[in-house]
């Protein structure tokens, strides 16, 4: 295996080797039991031309005796054990530029292939040459492999995005492109990390000197979707091909997503990307400006920041609920289809009225999206609900302060004295069967109901 990893970088200084049309990356660390399962998805595969690089963070729990022995007969494989621990971003770019291919499948050691996503990778780019990156639609598992949600997303027809389509389309859909289906042109990655073409001249040097000025960024991977689709399409399956499993070792529940998210919308506007609807972009900036404000209670400068704001749709619902202001939001119909444009209609048009009667003597507790949390409790709380607790799995959110409540984990309010309890689940997805399933997981038999049905027309 050692002179399979060699050849990697010796063939900077021989002759340019044929390119590959795709390389499978597959990423891990210290998860053995779950990288059998992903690494067995990825060999049996439908369409089989295309290589493996298994790029170990430095595993120390048997991870390179179990990889060896299950890719000692296929060729295709190339296993590369980092010389240190380091982090999702060093092991994701080391595996891009050990790559000799056009096209890079990057997936991670908690993630399943189906058996036919490459097939249907291969079949896509048959079709149409404009395809710069695919992802694919997810079904969520829990960590013993059980079904959580058959689908991440509604979507029923596939979506192609033509150059600069996705970023429009992002603002207001929020469709994030799950990170471990993502395949792409390499091309456009080096592009991404600094480099201006498409040889391998200087990638030995770079892996070992440089690699690790890479850290992981939460937000990094939408920028990412973005910067390449200024280049080329983007095509999306709306149906799973892989299921993704939550656990809490996961790197991105241990992050806030605000501030990344903040630094992310300023790269944005810095790189002077193309949008149809500037106001989009202003009003998903104010959502995470908003969010990082009410985490560190910093309600002085809330009220400055929404008065000298513009009126999107989160500075009028903020100025609403948190400072009795109305303010009316002149350009509606950009937002319509934001999934918080109901609860505005509802503070400012008075068009549905909160359904209340249900909590009169019930102890209510809110898990999901944290902004929507904010905005849940301080209407119930206006309307005398008693909010028991918050809840959220990401250990960065557990201990902020909502108005009333402190977050905590599921686990932490497991053994209280439930009584007569009712949870709403605040998730900016319509009907959010994942947080459901986790609610029923650590709390069988309760109640629970998405805030959209706490109003009625």
């Amino acid at each position: 295996m050692f002179s399979k990893l060699i050849s990697y970088f010796r063939v900077n200084n021989g002759p340019q080797l044929e390119v590959d049309f795709l390389t499978v990356v597959l990423l891990t660390f210290n998860r053995r039991d779950y990288v059998k399962i992903s690494l067995a998805a990825i060999l049996r595969q439908t369409y089989s031309n295309f290589r493996i690089i298994v790029i170990d963070n430095h595993s120390t729990d048997g991870t390179l005796d179990l990889v060896n022995d299950l890719i000692a007969d296929d060729e295709r494989v190339t296993y590369i054990r980092l010389n240190k621990a380091s982090n999702a971003g060093n092991s994701f770019v080391t595996g891009v530029l050990a790559a000799r291919s056009e096209y890079v499948l990057v997936t991670h050691d908690d993630d399943i292939l189906d058996d036919d996503y490459i097939e249907n990778i291969i079949n896509v780019c048959k079709d149409r040459s404009d395809v710069g990156l695919l992802a694919a639609n997810a079904r969520i598992i829990d960590e013993q492999g059980g079904l959580i949600n058959d689908r991440l997303y509604g979507l029923r027809e596939d979506v192609y995005f033509n150059k600069y389509e996705y970023l429009d389309y992002y603002l207001i859909n929020r469709l994030w492109l799950p990170t471990p289906s993502l395949c792409f042109r390499k091309e456009y990655y080096l592009k991404f990390i600094g480099f201006d073409n498409y040889t391998y001249r200087s990638i030995g040097d770079y892996v070992c000197r440089r690699v690790e000025q890479f850290s992981y960024r939460p937000s990094l991977d939408i920028f990412y979707n973005i910067f390449l689709n200024q280049y080329d399409g983007i095509y999306f399956f709306s149906e799973p091909k892989f299921s993704h499993r939550q656990h809490p070792g996961q790197e991105s529940r241990g992050v806030n997503q605000s501030r990344p998210m903040l630094e992310l919308l300023d790269e944005i506007n810095k790189a002077g990307f193309k949008l149809k609807n500037k106001e989009s972009l202003k009003n998903v900036e104010d959502k995470y400006k908003i969010q990082d404000l009410l985490f560190s209670n910093r309600f002085q400068e809330l009220g400055e920041y929404l008065d000298s704001s513009p009126a999107t749709l989160h500075v009028c619902i903020s100025s609403n609920l948190f400072f009795n202001k109305k303010i009316t939001y002149s350009q509606m119909s950009a937002s319509m289809e934001d999934p918080y444009y109901r609860l505005y209609e509802l503070l400012y048009f008075d068009r549905y009225k909160a359904n209340l009667d249900k909590f009169i003597d019930k102890q209510v507790v809110i898990v999901g999206s944290m902004l929507c949390a904010f905005y849940i409790e301080q209407i119930l709380i206006q309307k005398d609900c008693r909010v028991a607790a918050v809840l959220d799995l990401a250990p960065a959110r557990q201990g902020c302060d909502l108005i009333y409540n402190k977050i905590i984990a599921y686990e932490d309010f497991l053994y209280s004295d439930l009584g007569r309890c009712i949870f709403i689940i605040t998730s900016e997805r319509i009907n959010d069967l994942s947080i459901a399933s986790t609610i029923m997981e650590h709390f069988p038999g309760v109640n629970y109901l998405f805030w959209q049905s706490l109003f009625d027309d």
